[in-house]
């Protein structure tokens, strides 16, 4: 539970809730969230932010697929 960073870039639903639950209680120093499914992110940085002890720090998003609506989004998480 000492991680110093976490990254993540899962399918499209999203990182798993167990998973996010660990990362609420447990934050590591720094969580490096990859999207492909903006509104995935937002639900998942909603309940990291809710809980107090993370902070978003960074976001970016990226255009990789020109000329369609999909961006990846990168986030960063840092405990505080």
């Amino acid at each position: 539970h000492d991680a110093d960073v976490v990254i993540a870039d899962p399918p499209r639903r999203g990182v798993d809730a167990a998973i996010l639950e660990t990362l609420r209680q447990h934050p590591p120093a720094r969580y490096i969230a990859v999207s492909c499914d903006l509104a995935a992110f937002q639900r998942e940085a909603a309940l990291l932010l809710a809980g107090g002890r993370m902070r978003l720090t960074a976001l970016v998003p990226f255009a990789l697929f020109p000329h369609t609506d999909h961006v990846e989004t990168v986030g960063l998480f840092e405990r505080h």
